[in-house]
């Protein structure tokens, strides 16, 4: 997936070239399953699972990193106010703090 493995020459075995090409092969069948029809347009057009698996860490990185700042000033930001459900309260910090989490921030 990141391309630490390259693709066998000519020079080399065949039965590694069959391999790398079965491993290649199905890590694009793996990609492409998880997509939604929108999120695989960016990726139809190549012809390594490596290419496929950059273009969408390009697009979505982005994004990502934007959420997770939102989700943080969100929790920096959220106050209990006099009379709220404490329980309700602690729950949503949690569940801001979880989002976060998953982010690697």
């Amino acid at each position: 997936m990141f391309g630490t493995l390259p693709e066998p020459g000519e020079a080399t075995d065949q039965d590694q070239n069959e391999v790398w090409s079965f491993n290649n092969s199905y890590a694009q069948v793996v990609i492409t399953k998880n997509l939604d029809d929108s999120q695989i347009l960016h990726v139809v057009c190549h012809q390594m699972s490596n290419e496929m698996w950059m273009d969408l860490h390009a697009i979505y990185e982005v994004s990502s990193h934007q959420t997770a700042i939102a989700d943080q000033c969100a929790l920096f930001r959220t106050l209990a106010d006099e009379g709220d459900d404490v329980i309700k309260y602690l729950t949503k910090l949690k569940k801001l703090w979880e989002r976060l989490i998953s982010f690697r921030i």
